[in-house]
């Protein structure tokens, strides 16, 4: 090709662009051959964890598909679920003896650490990252003595995070020296919580004007999760904070009265909202405000609904589970949401007028 050509097509390009006017998204149901049910909890690179039901749960992760699906169950342990994961390791609990144990793998059944400390009777991992796990632990109700903690691989290296003054507490995630969670008040109100190690660094992030609030997944500089206002203390808002230090933005969509947000990539926000309290939740996406909210539910394949979102990586592919009806009822089907761009006008006109270009120079 002469370096006229090149020229011409790069102006064509240049002045039409190749720009992303919308996305749509492909459905994938992830629910492994010869499993009756399925949660996603999440996605961290190309691996989507969580569980699949062959009479009870199975712990598990996806690197790629439905029939790619990896059982950590162990063979000591009733069931099991994958409740997070930073692509090395992943987290969760089983139950054993009727309790429930904080387990830590490393891609296989084979390789799993119980982490539940010594003096506690039942524990749950619920985030990774380098190397530290976070959840929580209890002896007789999470509801009433729950602790949150910090391990580094061991049962024996539990940090209890459990702030003083409130009644009982829970790690749901961290990221690098962050962790993030609840701790409820003695009047029994959660209010988001923040520590960096130590009980001693517990910071209090409920927002003024909100009875409860938490503080449920974090990417990059951002912290999703939800709160109920005074002012409408039915309606649970879904929340993001740029800022730790600041008020939250309320991602809650018009037209919706209740939200949740259940993860970031650090852009792109998801979750649900629903139309009225007891109204069926419809999938979002948010780009940080409420009004960037994006109603996925119409990329939901006839037959399923009540679709969960929990997850979404850098590239934007996001995962939950959905209801799919049966003629007992209903199953639980983990999925994917993959994003398709679609070209712009502009973009498809530079494209045909590239083509053009290329088939004068071939005559």
């Amino acid at each position: 090709m002469s370096t006229k050509v090149l020229f011409i097509a790069a102006v064509l390009l240049g002045s039409f662009g190749i720009a992303k006017a919308s996305v749509t998204y492909e459905f994938v149901d992830l629910t492994p051959p010869g499993y009756s049910s399925s949660d996603a909890l999440g996605i961290v690179g190309n691996q989507v964890y969580g569980g699949a039901w062959l009479g009870v749960e199975h712990a598990g992760y996806w690197p790629g598909g439905a029939s790619s699906f990896v059982n950590l169950t162990p063979t000591t342990y009733t069931q099991a679920q994958v409740s997070g994961s930073d692509g090395t390791n992943e987290v969760g609990f089983g139950g054993v003896n009727g309790n429930a144990h904080a387990l830590l793998w490393s891609g296989t059944a084979g390789s799993v650490v119980d982490l539940t400390p010594a003096n506690y009777t039942n524990a749950m991992a619920s985030g990774v990252s380098n190397g530290v796990q976070v959840g929580g632990a209890y002896n007789n109700n999470p509801a009433t003595d729950e602790h949150a903690m910090l391990w580094t691989g061991t049962a024996a290296s539990a940090v209890d995070l459990h702030p003083q003054g409130y009644a009982f507490s829970n790690a749901a995630n961290i990221l690098g020296n962050q962790e993030i969670g609840g701790a409820w008040t003695n009047a029994g109100n959660e209010h988001a919580a923040l520590w960096h190690g130590t009980a001693a660094s517990f910071v209090d992030l409920n927002p003024t004007g909100f009875i409860t609030s938490t503080a449920y997944a974090q990417s990059q500089s951002q912290i999703v999760g939800w709160g109920f206002p005074q002012s409408a203390p039915q309606d649970e808002r879904a929340l993001l904070w740029t800022d730790p230090a600041a008020s939250p933005i309320d991602l809650t969509p018009q037209g919706f009265v209740a939200s949740l947000a259940t993860a970031t990539n650090g852009s792109e926000q998801v979750g649900d909202a629903q139309t009225s309290i007891s109204g069926t939740p419809h999938p979002m996406v948010w780009s940080g405000s409420a009004a960037s909210a994006i109603d996925l539910s119409s990329y939901l394949p006839a037959g399923y609904t009540e679709a969960g979102v929990n997850g979404i990586n850098d590239q934007g592919v996001i995962v939950g589970q959905a209801t799919i009806i049966t003629q007992g009822g209903g199953e639980s089907r983990a999925y994917e949401l993959i994003p398709v761009p679609e070209p712009s006008t502009f973009g498809v006109i530079g494209i045909a007028a590239l083509a053009a270009t290329l088939r004068i120079r071939r005559r």
